[in-house]
């Protein structure tokens, strides 16, 4: 496995050459995010039929992934200098157990082709964010990165901006802490897009 930082300053990392075990997806019972979000009605949109989930709990090669995405995000703490404070633009994110993670479900995600989110930030319940592609896809997450202005750029901000767009082959993925300057934005633009996604919440 290989691991690397896009930017030295920034709390994403991206990952390469993770083993993907076979996954029989007949066997797995997906269902839409509108049908898992029936009592929503900002997700009945038509184009909330477009994603998939599920979570085979007790499947051994959904298991054997979970042990593999574990083993990735331990991998990327202990590669860090201080793994107990993440900071971004001089701002404090998480003091106390950043990297705590092992109750958070993981979920094998198909996007259909159309499914689109426009540029948003994820609320802020959500901690961090690992995304890990099944099988060679054509689109990833794409992130705007821009500065915010606060107490200690104000008299002379200049916004900052950075593109990057997540790795899309089969094993490789990336791994962000939620933050206020990752804009980002996804955009399927082939018919099946299969990805492993593992949202981290506050507790």
């Amino acid at each position: 496995m290989k691991i690397s930082k896009p930017f030295s300053d920034l709390p994403i990392w991206e990952f390469y050459e993770v083993d993907i075990p076979d996954l029989d997806y007949e066997k797995f019972d997906f269902k839409t995010l509108r049908e898992l979000n029936k009592e929503n009605p900002c997700l009945q949109d038509e184009i909330y039929e477009k994603r998939r989930k599920s979570s085979p709990i007790g499947n051994s090669s959904y298991d054997k992934l979970i042990q593999n995405v574990h083993s990735i995000i331990h991998t990327i703490s202990e590669s860090e200098d201080n793994s107990n404070v993440i900071m971004v633009d001089n701002s404090l994110l998480f003091s106390m157990g950043p990297w705590y993670f092992e109750k958070n479900e993981a979920e094998i995600v198909i996007d259909n082709k159309g499914y689109n989110i426009g540029y948003h930030l994820d609320n802020r319940n959500i901690k961090a964010n690992l995304f890990l592609n099944l099988e060679d896809n054509e689109s990833s997450t794409d992130f705007f990165i821009i500065d915010p202005i606060n107490t200690m750029n104000y008299d002379s901000y200049t916004p900052s901006k950075k593109e990057w767009s997540g790795p899309t082959k089969k094993g490789s993925g990336y791994f962000y802490f939620n933050n206020h300057t990752f804009w980002h934005k996804i955009n399927v633009t082939e018919e099946e897009r299969k990805i492993l996604m593992m949202g981290i919440y506050i507790n």
